[in-house]
């Protein structure tokens, strides 16, 4: 009997050992949390659409890009190192190139660049025109021209054809222009004129020779998201004949972007 108790009390030993130690393994120490070791750039452009590419260049002359949402203007410029960056600008046609900034990426963080303000160069980028003349309406989305307030400018050139006659609508403010306000037409610098040409040659000019031969309305005008709209009408006069003729447009309205 004692021969066997000796004989198992070293296997009791060995079992009780084995157990403790996969007791140990069983109870497993929670991983440590992941480092960051990169962070975000995020802003928005406005207006949408303005910009083609935002680039950021760290202090090593490394360049990463984003293009901003086309819809919302929106950008974002992941896995950055941290450090300090310069954020630069391309404009898309028609715009132009914004101030760049600089802005300091921090790992685990979200760096905003706000929004950025994109001013137009003021060319004219589409809109739509119509207006009535002789009892017959005109309408175009073919449109050109410049809005800037800053120099009193707004010249809008609107052209529709029919068959072979190509009528184009000017209007013109070269001075005075300074947003929202209702503006006569009929001086050097604030006037308005209907061209007629017919297979190429030019049969009417009809101008605004008389200080009070119409107006022009501007309903709304924001500089910022580069819109315009309003009215006009006016009368002009074709000295290009044996004799005077007159022409009266009625009825205008227009849309601008620019």
């Amino acid at each position: 009997m004692l021969s066997s108790v000796r004989t198992w009390a070293p296997r009791l030993l060995l079992l009780t050992v084995l157990a403790t130690s996969l007791g140990g393994c069983s109870e497993k120490e929670d991983d440590p949390a992941a480092v960051a070791t990169t962070g975000i750039v995020e802003g928005t452009i406005s207006p949408s659409g303005s910009i083609i590419n935002v680039t950021a260049t760290n202090a090593g002359g490394l360049t990463f890009l984003a293009a901003p949402n086309a819809t919302t203007g929106a950008f974002s410029l992941p896995n950055l190192a941290p450090g300090t960056y310069t954020l630069s600008f391309t404009p898309a046609n028609g715009y132009v190139t914004p101030t760049s900034r600089t802005i300091t990426v921090v790992a685990g963080q979200t760096a905003s660049a706000g929004t950025v303000v994109v001013a137009s160069n003021g060319l004219v980028k589409g809109g739509t025109m119509s207006w009535n003349t002789d009892g017959v309406t005109y309408s175009s989305t073919q449109l050109v021209g410049e809005v800037n307030a800053a120099q009193g400018l707004l010249y809008i050139t609107s052209e529709t054809l029919t068959g072979d006659v190509r009528d184009l609508l000017n209007l013109s403010l070269a001075q005075s222009f300074a947003g929202t306000g209702t503006y006569t037409l009929g001086s050097t610098y604030q006037n308005a004129s209907l061209q007629r040409i017919n297979k190429g040659l030019i049969t009417a000019q009809y101008r605004t020779t008389d200080p009070a031969a119409g107006t022009i309305t501007i309903s709304s005008y924001n500089a910022v998201a580069g819109t315009m709209s309003g009215t006009f009408g006016f009368s002009g006069t074709d000295f290009t004949g044996s004799s005077p003729r007159t022409a009266t447009v009625t009825n205008g309205t227009f849309t601008l972007r620019f």
